[in-house]
């Protein structure tokens, strides 16, 4: 079974390996700057990191910061061999956005990126492009309260 708890600064290298791995290839390829472990330095804020844990083995992170009516989403990230856990964790943010009353959730994603499809099954939109990095803003607003009555 997994687990999640709020990161600390001893997780540091391992949020930074699964991040390198499965992201590098796309900054190099589609950024400007490319991958830059200083730029992850400089971003990497445990207070906003959620990390998912299996035997006490870190297998995912989600890093969201509530902005004036959204929650912005600034990384997803699985190890591989967990795919399954996406949808959770997009389920965790959106219970995050609601019970700090935001209006929806907000990300920038690589568009030939998987999680891209997954967003999409999960009910976020594609509400922008940014052509020069072959990304696209995606948004989902929050549902409040139940979908069917009790």
């Amino acid at each position: 079974m997994y687990s999640f708890r709020k990161a600390s600064d001893s997780d540091k290298e391992v949020i930074y390996s699964i991040m390198e791995k499965n992201m590098s290839d796309y900054f190099n390829r589609f950024t400007p700057d490319g991958w830059s472990r200083e730029k992850f330095d400089a971003g990497f804020m445990p207070e906003r990191i959620t990390v998912c844990e299996m035997e006490r083995r870190i297998i995912g992170f989600y890093d969201v910061e509530a902005r004036k009516d959204f929650l912005y989403l600034h990384n997803l990230q699985l190890t591989r061999g967990s795919p399954h856990l996406g949808s959770v964790f997009l389920e965790r943010i959106e219970d995050e956005a609601c019970k700090k009353g935001l209006s929806s959730i907000r990300a920038k994603m690589f568009v030939r990126n998987p999680a891209v499809r997954l967003a999409l099954r999960q009910g976020f939109v594609v509400v922008g492009d940014i052509l020069l990095e072959s990304s696209c803003w995606m948004e989902k607003p929050v549902r409040y309260g139940s979908l069917v009555d009790d």
